[in-house]
């Protein structure tokens, strides 16, 4: 999970944590500098700091919190993306298969 490819920092932990804030986008925004897989990693560790602020609450209710955070799923529009801009694919074998 690409979460852990952002490093903890208080500046913007907050803003992922309550995520309908009204502010929380302009607080992230900053650190992302407009590139969308940077914004991509940032979703990711929003996702895990949600999960560890409530596992306790859940769990003392017997529940289990669970996320999936897949990878790239090979979409329409991810293919599409892949298709506009080659030079940042690499090698095209593991998706041969999916043309």
């Amino acid at each position: 999970m690409m979460g852990h490819a952002i490093p903890p920092n208080p500046e913007y932990d907050d803003a992922l944590r309550n995520p309908n804030r009204k502010d929380s986008f302009s607080i992230v925004e900053p650190f992302v500098e407009g590139n969308s897989d940077t914004m991509y990693n940032f979703t990711k560790r929003g996702v895990l700091l949600l999960c560890e602020d409530n596992v306790m609450r859940f769990g003392n209710m017997g529940a289990r919190i669970v996320t999936i955070s897949p990878g790239v799923v090979f979409s329409p529009m991810v293919k599409q993306a892949w298709n506009d801009h080659p030079e940042t694919n690499g090698s095209t074998a593991p998706y041969d298969s999916c043309w």
